[in-house]
């Protein structure tokens, strides 16, 4: 009884292996691949302000991440993406 099963199951296996290998790949390539589109950053206009810059320090890693990612989607500045993370943030952890 147990071989017949594995039987049927090699069988469907083979019979599907093509399908198997497409969705194999389709889920990799949804891990490899982020999409940026979503990303909505809704910060207020503080040009007006005429604050001076504030460094902040950031650990060496996640600038050099920040970096890239910005160099990548050239839509969004770190002052953005920082204002934006930090915000969020605050609003996950009240």
């Amino acid at each position: 009884m147990h071989e017949v099963i594995q039987v049927d199951n090699m069988k469907y296996f083979n019979e599907n292996f093509d399908m198997f290998r497409a969705m194999i790949e389709r889920f990799r390539l949804g891990q490899e691949q982020k999409s940026t589109s979503d990303i909505v950053i809704n910060l207020q206009d503080d040009s007006h302000l005429k604050r001076p810059p504030r460094p902040v320090r950031v650990d060496a890693f996640v600038d050099d991440e920040l970096r890239q990612f910005c160099e990548d989607n050239k839509r969004f500045t770190k002052k953005e993406l920082l204002s934006m993370a930090m915000k969020e943030y605050m609003s996950n952890h009240r």
